[in-house]
């Protein structure tokens, strides 16, 4: 589904209509940045970092091991809560991978939040999140 970050803000971080992933993208990278940060403190709570519910990868730790997104997204934390796993620099050479992760994140505790350059409408990743029944692409 196409999402305004706005309309992410109202949504509870457990509601049966909150997306289990969404994709940022755009130009402005600072402003992806602070809506990527604000979405995992909203999911997770400000000290999802302290309590070790957030796991941060980059798109080359994809390209060195696939499996690490599926790994992370399914890994059981020592504090109960939403667990989120922010993975930046997502490109379409990876666009199989993370949405096979993003899909398949299904459980109440796992949460994904994906950023990205500008992507253009054919974009494998983009078209991916947007048609998607529980991820969200956010432009």
């Amino acid at each position: 589904m196409k999402l305004r970050a706005a309309d992410l803000d109202r949504l509870p971080p457990d509601g049966s209509r909150t997306p289990r992933a969404v994709l940022f993208y755009g130009e402005d990278s600072a402003q992806i940045a602070q809506k990527r940060e604000a979405l995992a403190a909203h999911w997770a709570g400000a000290d999802a970092e302290a309590d070790m519910r957030l796991e941060r990868l980059f798109g080359s730790d994809l390209r060195a091991d696939p499996a690490a997104l599926d790994s992370a997204l399914r890994a059981q934390g020592f504090f109960p809560g939403i667990r989120v796993v922010i993975l930046t620099q997502a490109a379409d050479g990876l666009a199989e991978t993370i949405l096979r992760a993003a899909e398949a994140a299904t459980g109440p505790e796992a949460r994904l939040i994906v950023t990205a350059g500008p992507l253009t409408p054919r974009s494998a990743l983009r078209k991916g999140f947007e048609g998607g029944r529980q991820i969200a692409a956010v432009p």
